[in-house]
């Protein structure tokens, strides 16, 4: 299997999945701009595990396994989701008892496939629309122990009844047949498109990534409202200014890395 780095050039045509292996080092992911300031690094981290703990216990009580399915989405554009998404993602890797499939099912701005250079791949969209919905040949493994990314699979007109189908579903159970994965979706916002609705009904947990500076109350009561009635719903507040107890909860003890340019809690 080939090694390749997200930032050297994307897919070539004619490459196939199984080939490739994306290299995502510190190195690479600081060029993404995906890992913040090192004097940052660890209380960010440690904001991640707080959330990731509370997706992992409903995991490990549920009797669903559908709860191993995780939608991250905002209300509207700008959230800071997508990086929510990736960081999320990667902080779930470091579960020794589970792997992480990162998923792109933003089909309109597919950013996570244009990240990670998969956006000449097959993807989502292309296993739902498979007869034999075989999306496993579809993964793409990376050099992060259990981490792998599938791509959005491009664009269609009718892909929001593509992703409410019993297609999506169908592919939904074989991602979960593996049953110490768990899968991360990043959606669009609900408040702008269709497709997140769509993509939201197949997941067993929902996280609405809410600006603390700047989105309206009013946007996020409307996304919750977007869901319907179910549980499972968890709002991530990220850009939130941080009490005197927070630094002293955060600063404490904690040298890890993985994190994101935005401050969430």
């Amino acid at each position: 299997m080939n090694e390749r780095s997200v930032t050297s050039k994307p897919a070539r045509a004619g490459e196939t999945v199984k080939q490739l292996a994306l290299n995502l080092d510190d190195k690479v992911l600081d060029r993404l701009s995906l890992l913040p300031p090192v004097d940052q690094r660890a209380r960010l981290a440690a904001q991640y595990r707080s959330v990731k703990r509370q997706l992992i216990n409903k995991i490990r009580t549920s009797k669903s396994p559908g709860d191993r399915l995780i939608v991250v989405t905002s209300a509207v554009a700008g959230e800071g989701k997508t990086f929510t998404s990736i960081n999320l993602a990667l902080s779930l890797a470091r579960e020794r008892d589970y792997s992480v499939l990162l998923i792109d099912g933003d089909v309109i701005k597919p950013t996570v496939s244009r990240l990670f250079g998969v956006d000449n791949l097959p993807g989502l969209l292309n296993a739902v629309r498979s007869e034999s919905g075989d999306v496993e040949e579809l993964l793409v493994k990376t050099t992060l122990r259990g981490f792998s990314v599938l791509s959005a699979g491009g664009n269609s007109r009718d892909a929001t009844e593509m992703l409410a189908s019993a297609s999506m579903e169908r592919v939904c159970a074989r991602l979960l047949a593996e049953s110490s994965r768990i899968v991360v979706v990043d959606s669009p916002p609900l408040l702008l498109t269709t497709e997140a609705q769509a993509i939201a009904q197949h997941m067993g947990q929902v996280i609405i990534v809410v600006d603390a500076q700047a989105t309206p109350q009013r946007a996020v009561i409307d996304a919750i409202d977007a869901l319907g009635e179910r549980s499972g719903v968890q709002l991530v507040l990220n850009r939130a200014a941080r009490s005197r107890l927070q630094n002293y909860y955060y600063g404490y003890g904690d040298d890890q890395s993985y994190g994101q340019n935005h401050e969430s809690e």
